[in-house]
C-alpha cells in the first residue's frame, strides 16, 4: 500500500471502534465504519455520540488529525454532524469541508440538503473498476460525506465552501454553499462554468441580506472564473438541473444499518442540535431498593381461599 520511502507507518489492529491501542496516531483515519455502528434514536444518539467521540479522540496524538469518511446518504451526514459538535468540544476543529466552527447548515435534519460530495466515477482506478464490474455494482458517480478534522487550528472567516452540483433557480444557475453565515446559496447568471464541489471562494459578502424562498439559504450573488460561452438560447434543463440536491432521491443505506436505524425512514429526523435535556446530563436512575430498603410484603391468602391447580 505505502510507497518504498513513505514515513508513515500502517498498523493493523483487530477490533472495534472502542478496541485500545497501543500506541496513539499521528493521523487516524475510519472510512465506511461509523455508519456501521448500532446507532440509538432520539436523545440517546447525543449520549453515543460523545461517547463515540471521546473514543476517537483518545486514539490520536496532541497536534494529529482525523479523516472519517461515509457514504454520501442522509443517514451517514446526520451521524458525521452530531459527531462533529462533540469533536469541537473536544478541542478539535474542522479543516474540511466545513469553513468554519459553528453550527452545521446541512445537519440532513427533515428534508433539507445535507452535506455530501458528488464525484464522477470515470476516474477511479482501473483495479477500482474492474472489481466492481465483476461485482456487478458499476455506478456512473459515487458520493460521500467526511469530516478532515486537527486540534486547536483556527480558520480564516468569510470563506464558503461549495458543496452541492448545479441546479436551476429563477435567476439562472445556483450551488448550495457552507459559510460562517449558514447555509449559503452561490447564484449566477446561465452561461458560467459550474464551481467544483469542494472549491473555496473568498466572497464579497452584500450589504443587504436576502433569503432563499425554498431552503432559506443567503443568497450570495457570484461570478465564476469559468469563461461565458455564447448562448443564443438558454437549452431545457437536465434532469440534475431541473431539481435541487435535497429534491433529488437519494440512495440509502441498507436498513439493518446503525446510521438508518438512529434516523429513521420517514424523513421526520430529529433536529441536529442537541436538545438541552441530552446536554452532557445523565437522567437519574431509578430508586428499586437497596439492602436497607423494605418491600411492602404481598398480603397473605385468606384461609377459606380456593388453591390453584398445578
Amino acid at each position: 500500500i505505502l510507497a518504498p520511502k513513505s514515513p508513515w507507518k500502517i498498523t493493523l489492529v483487530k477490533g472495534g471502534v472502542h478496541t485500545k491501542l497501543r500506541e496513539r496516531a499521528d493521523l487516524l483515519l475510519c472510512a465506511n465504519t461509523l455508519n456501521e455502528l448500532d446507532w440509538h434514536g432520539g436523545e440517546a444518539i447525543y449520549e453515543q455520540a460523545e461517547h463515540t467521540a471521546r473514543s476517537l479522540t483518545l486514539r490520536v496524538n496532541p497536534g494529529g488529525r482525523m479523516l472519517l469518511v461515509e457514504p454520501g446518504v442522509r443517514d451517514a451526514a446526520r451521524i458525521l454532524s452530531i459527531l462533529r459538535q462533540e469533536f469541537l468540544q473536544s478541542g478539535f476543529s474542522p479543516i474540511a469541508p466545513c469553513p468554519h466552527m459553528g453550527d452545521c447548515p446541512m445537519p440532513a435534519s427533515g428534508n433539507g440538503p445535507w452535506c455530501h460530495f458528488r464525484f464522477d466515477a470515470a476516474s477511479a482506478p482501473q483495479w477500482l473498476k474492474a472489481i466492481t464490474l465483476e461485482a456487478k455494482l458499476t455506478k456512473q458517480a459515487t458520493s460521500l460525506s467526511f469530516l478532515f478534522l486537527a486540534q486547536d487550528k483556527f480558520l480564516e472567516k468569510g470563506l464558503v465552501r461549495v458543496i452541492s452540483e448545479s441546479f436551476r433557480v429563477p435567476e439562472g444557475m445556483g450551488q448550495y454553499g457552507c459559510s460562517d453565515h449558514g447555509l449559503t446559496l452561490l447564484g449566477y447568471k446561465y452561461g458560467y462554468a459550474p464551481f467544483n464541489p469542494g472549491d473555496t471562494l473568498r466572497p464579497v459578502w452584500p450589504a443587504e441580506e436576502l433569503r432563499d424562498e425554498k431552503s432559506g439559504g443567503l443568497i450570495l450573488p457570484v461570478t465564476p472564473n469559468g469563461p461565458k460561452p455564447p448562448v443564443s438560447k438558454r437549452p431545457p434543463a437536465t434532469e440534475a438541473e431541473e431539481q435541487r440536491p435535497e429534491e433529488r432521491q437519494p440512495e440509502r443505506l441498507p436498513p439493518e444499518s446503525g446510521a438508518a436505524k438512529a434516523t429513521g425512514r420517514d424523513g421526520r429526523r430529529p433536529e441536529n442540535k442537541r436538545p438541552k435535556s441530552a446536554q452532557r446530563t445523565r437522567k437519574p436512575r431509578e430508586d428499586k431498593g437497596g439492602p436497607g430498603t423494605k418491600r411492602p410484603r404481598k398480603p397473605a391468602p385468606s384461609k377459606g381461599a380456593p388453591k390453584r391447580g398445578k
